[in-house]
């Protein structure tokens, strides 16, 4: 897990997928009201790292020996809402 601005990237157990959370409702005690979304990733996200100034994720993927380059403020903008 990783923090920026409001919010955390989570690489759940899931194989395919990365969460974001609000980190708000998780220090309220949210539990599942904290997932804002979950975005599909490569196989098995493994390592995640946020660049310095909090705008760039980048996201390894174990199994399909991949690193994805994602906009943190386009993650953290729930969908359906």
């Amino acid at each position: 897990m990783v923090v920026g601005n409001s919010n955390r990237f989570q690489a759940p157990l899931t194989p395919q997928s990365l969460n974001v959370l609000d980190a708000a409702r998780l220090r309220a005690g949210g539990g599942a009201a904290a997932l804002v979304r979950t975005i599909p990733v490569g196989s098995f996200p493994r390592t995640l790292t946020l660049s310095p100034d909090g705008q760039t994720l980048f996201l390894s993927n174990y199994d399909s020996q991949s690193l994805e380059v994602l906009n943190s403020a386009r993650l953290a903008a729930p969908t359906g809402r």
